[in-house]
């Protein structure tokens, strides 16, 4: 089986690690920097324009191209990523939530695992899911994270935002400035950090204005908007925004209407969180991509397998959208 290019995605590049049952997402410095290292060296990492002319048929795919990106919009991707992959010329995409680039207002998840980990008491109870639960130890701690994250991605928006604000009402604004100093690997780009990573060779795409998950609960209305407003607003920083990728991109998570609506908002490349490289018959509004791992080893494992999820990504792409 012949394989395709590629695309890996990563959210965040911090000097040190904090507590990751708060803060998970991030590679250290030294895990980033040995991978940008060994894919410049191995393979040909390409940038996103140069995907989307292999994928309009102008140039022959590759096994050995793989594409870096980025998803939400953190601060360190400025900070840390960017001088790591300016040393081999490797030129990412990043995606990004415009909502949260505008108002600097970190990302629910983060308020979540914050609040219940932070919290010191010995139960919660969220008025807006109508539950109460258990903080006694670790373990009930982790129990809630998973409920209270879960039903944030299987949420419609308007649900997710009150959510949020109960969350954020669970600690003082004095606290929450205190644990935002130790998270600082949480913290967003504002405007003038995107526009100098554009400055130095980085594509921005959208990553919904509210970092919304495209479910079948949100309406069609909503759906549109987190599109439309978001390439707008990206376009007025940057000059245009062609590409999307769909925040929690993994099967459930994004409804048949999500597709439809991506197309008509005038995307060219749609990029998902579900498995596979890019070969054989594709949706470029659905694209896949591999989650990068945090060692160079798992990373070689995950370049070397993406072709055998192909088959389980069209299946999923087919289901959606029948022919």
């Amino acid at each position: 089986m012949l394989s395709g290019p590629t695309v890996l995605f990563y959210h965040g590049v911090a000097p040190r690690k904090v507590d990751l049952n708060v803060s998970n997402l991030h590679h250290s410095v030294e895990e980033f920097s040995a991978q940008m290292a060994f894919l410049s060296r191995y393979f040909n990492v390409i940038s996103m324009r140069d995907l989307e002319d292999k994928l309009s048929g102008n140039e022959r795919l590759s096994s050995r191209d793989v594409v870096v990106t980025f998803d939400d919009g953190f601060r360190n991707n400025l900070e840390y990523a960017a001088p790591i992959v300016d040393t081999y010329s490797i030129k990412p995409t990043l995606f990004i939530s415009t909502g949260h680039v505008d108002s600097g207002m970190r990302f629910p998840t983060y308020l979540v695992r914050c609040a219940i980990w932070h919290l010191g008491a010995r139960s919660v109870h969220l008025e807006t899911i109508k539950k109460t639960y258990s903080l006694e130890s670790e373990s009930c701690k982790q129990a809630a994270l998973k409920d209270i994250l879960l039903r944030l991605k299987r949420s419609p928006m308007n649900l997710v935002r009150q959510i949020d604000t109960e969350v954020r009402s669970l600690l003082s604004v004095a606290r929450w400035r205190d644990l935002d100093l130790i998270y600082q690997s949480e913290e967003v780009l504002d405007w003038d950090g995107v526009q100098r990573l554009v400055k130095a060779g980085w594509e921005i795409g959208s990553h919904c204005k509210d970092h919304a998950i495209l479910n079948a609960k949100n309406s069609p209305m909503e759906i549109t908007c987190q599109l439309m407003e978001s390439k707008k607003r990206i376009a007025s920083k940057v000059g245009h925004c062609d590409y999307f990728s769909y925040p929690n991109g993994e099967e459930h998570h994004i409804s048949k209407n999500a597709r439809v609506e991506v197309q008509s908002s005038g995307y060219s490349l749609g990029f998902t969180a579900q498995a596979g490289d890019l070969q054989g018959k594709l949706d470029l509004l659905l694209l896949p991509r591999r989650l990068a791992p945090k060692s160079v080893l798992h990373l070689c494992y995950v370049l070397q397998s993406s072709r055998f999820y192909r088959q389980y990504h069209r299946r999923w792409v087919q289901s959606l959208y029948p022919s």
